[in-house]
């Protein structure tokens, strides 16, 4: 054991003495410091970017509304127009919480109409419910939101048709709102995410009358309870910012745990070096020679190769280590560390759990250099194949790129075999979020699927060093 180590050991000697091994580190340095500048630039264009109204192009915009609206003269088009000459009288503009609210108002008032032209309402219900509307509009002029929400919570605790758990979910947001001098004018992420709480709320109401006639209604609902656990969760506990696991076309805000978590589309810069490091492992001895120094040490051939591929590995945990600990350093320069103890939340079992936000992305890393530790370990038994260490690393990147080109063409073609592929089956971060290639991937058979592959590259390397002659 001890022989054994020392030629690991000067395996790993062999590779931090070269001036390449260096330079490659130092890149990987340069694109985790380049992509997180990157994202700064980005939340600098994100927080600064603000759309000014101009208050008279919007006034001439809903003049132009009223105008089409009486050319067009389609149903209600007058409560329309009414909406629009109210939002006109007192300078309501687009981006104004109360624009929505005074169409609601209108919309409300039509629907008094038509009840009253159809004779269903006693003359005391009409002056009841007009007075309602009119104070509504009074306080959406004065912009006394407060008063406002508390009009609407009174009328949904005042309507009979709902039942109580739909009276407090309809009220939920507006009722928060006011408990918590929420000002819907100013942004407020507890504003948002109570907005959001509700929403859920409704949706999951109306999927729960849905789910016997429509199977995939049943999945929906599943995943909607669980956000809406984790959004009740994080406003109970106050839990503004989170570790999650996020792609780009989802970035709504650029923070810590957002540059972060999102860091990890990067593993693949790691990917490149292993690749690089396996491609000459064993071409380069034999290319230069050198391969004659080490079989005429009283050490057996195996224990060579075992040595060169255990230092494979050892570099590849290495430096998916190195490459988390630098991008959360650089997150913390860039975005600071305030954020930094914040959790990750997740739903198991009917209940939120969770975990130190640090722990869940470096569980990401180390999912994602599974790609990583294949592509290494193919590269090297390509090296043990050929005597040209540059043909070795160029085959392996080549691999590298096309493979998951050809996975993504076999999977829009729904060629559902390919899932036998290696390429298939390395992504367990997309595979366990229920986002790989392939349907139904799941990741005891990925891992099935990648120690078959890695069994077949391991003894391709092994033949291709112990039957191979040194010169």
């Amino acid at each position: 054991m001890g022989k054994f180590l020392r030629l690991v050991q000067n395996e790993h000697i062999k590779i931090f003495s070269r001036v390449s091994t260096w330079i490659l580190v130092i890149l990987m340095v340069v694109v985790s410091v380049g992509y997180h500048g990157f994202m700064k630039f980005a939340q600098y264009q994100m927080n600064n970017y603000s759309y000014v109204e101009d208050i008279d192009d919007v006034m001439e915009g809903y003049k132009n509304e009223i105008q089409y609206l009486e050319a067009e003269k389609s149903a209600g088009y007058e409560y329309q127009i009414q909406a629009y000459e109210f939002l006109i009288a007192h300078q309501i503009t687009y981006n104004d919480w109360r624009n929505t609210e005074v169409f609601s108002q209108f919309n409300n008032k039509a629907s008094l109409d038509a009840e009253t032209a159809a004779g269903n309402l006693t003359e005391a219900e009409l002056a009841a419910q007009s007075k309602e509307i009119q104070d509504n509009l009074d306080l959406l002029a004065k912009n006394d939101w407060k008063g406002y929400f508390e009009s609407l919570i009174r009328y949904n605790e005042g309507n009979a048709a709902l039942t109580a758990e739909e009276k407090e979910n309809a009220n939920f947001y507006h009722q928060y709102a006011v408990e918590n001098n929420l000002d819907p004018s100013k942004e407020d992420w507890r504003a948002t995410l109570a907005q959001q709480i509700q929403g859920l709320r409704t949706e999951i109401s109306t999927l729960e009358q849905s789910t016997q006639q429509d199977p995939e209604a049943a999945l929906q609902l599943e995943k909607r309870r669980e956000e809406l656990l984790l959004c009740e969760y994080r406003l109970e506990h106050q839990i503004q910012s989170y570790a999650q696991q996020i792609s780009f076309n989802e970035v709504q805000r650029i923070d810590f745990w957002t540059v972060l978590g999102l860091s990890n589309i990067m593993i693949g810069v790691v990917s490149m070096i292993i690749i690089i490091f396996a491609g000459s492992s064993i071409a380069n001895e034999f290319s230069t020679g050198t391969v004659k120094f080490l079989l005429i040490n009283p050490v057996k051939r195996w224990k060579i190769f075992l040595s060169k591929y255990v230092t494979i590995l050892s570099m590849s945990i290495m430096l998916v280590l190195a490459f988390f600990v630098t991008n959360t350093l650089c997150s913390g320069l860039f975005f600071g560390l305030s954020d930094i103890i914040a959790p990750y939340l997740y739903v198991s079992n009917g209940a939120v759990h969770s975990l130190p936000g640090l722990l869940f992305i470096l569980w990401q890393h180390l999912l994602g250099s599974v790609n990583l530790v294949v592509m290494g370990t193919l590269a090297f038994a390509i090296s043990s194949l050929l005597r040209n260490s540059a043909v070795a690393i160029g085959v392996s990147v080549f691999v590298m790129l096309a493979g998951s080109t050809i996975i993504a063409f076999m999977s829009a073609l729904q060629l559902d075999w390919a899932r036998f592929f290696i390429f298939a089956n390395t992504d367990l971060n997309a595979i366990i979020n229920g986002s790989s290639s392939f349907p139904n991937m799941t990741v005891g058979f990925s891992l099935s699927v990648i120690a078959v592959h890695m069994i077949i590259f391991f003894l391709t390397a092994w033949d291709g060093f112990m039957r191979r002659e040194s010169i």
